[in-house]
């Protein structure tokens, strides 16, 4: 063997060692995130929180007995995000509406970060004279029936 070749075969073993232990130290980086170095969608984590509401208006119906609408502007977050729940409920004169949302964060799926809007309008029915307080996520609104 001539010493030119002695010295090519060095330096593919080197460059053979050396793809090994990056090979390797990739793979383990991978076994941490995920067995299979794949995306495979699980749910990685999901956040259930109160929905920010930018806007409520109370719409009164204009025959007898008056019925009683409430129009409810809000913002959910990116991609990722849609309505949980949305519950209402009344007691005496306070009417509440609350609204929440569900965060889906799966492995490998990108969620865009836009706000979007969503809006609803719900039926509170037909309420007796009085005064009534509407909270929507903290938001109130007075309301008087005559």
């Amino acid at each position: 063997m001539t010493k030119a070749m002695t010295r090519l075969e060095g330096y593919i073993v080197a460059v053979l060692l050396l793809s090994a232990v990056l090979y390797d130290t990739n793979c383990a980086m991978f076994t941490q995130i995920n067995p299979y170095g794949i995306s495979d969608g699980r749910i990685i984590e999901q956040t259930v929180e109160d929905m920010p509401i930018i806007g409520v208006a109370v719409l009164l119906a204009s025959d007898n007995p008056r019925e009683v609408f409430v129009w409810v502007f809000g913002e959910m977050g990116g991609s990722c995000t849609e309505l949980h729940e949305s519950l209402q409920k009344q007691e005496g004169d306070t009417i509440t509406i609350q609204l929440t949302t569900l965060t889906t964060i799966r492995d490998g799926v990108g969620c865009t970060q836009e706000a979007r809007a969503y809006y609803e309008t719900f039926y509170l029915g037909i309420l007796s004279p009085g005064d009534y307080k509407i909270s929507v996520n903290g938001v109130e609104k007075q309301l008087r029936i005559d």
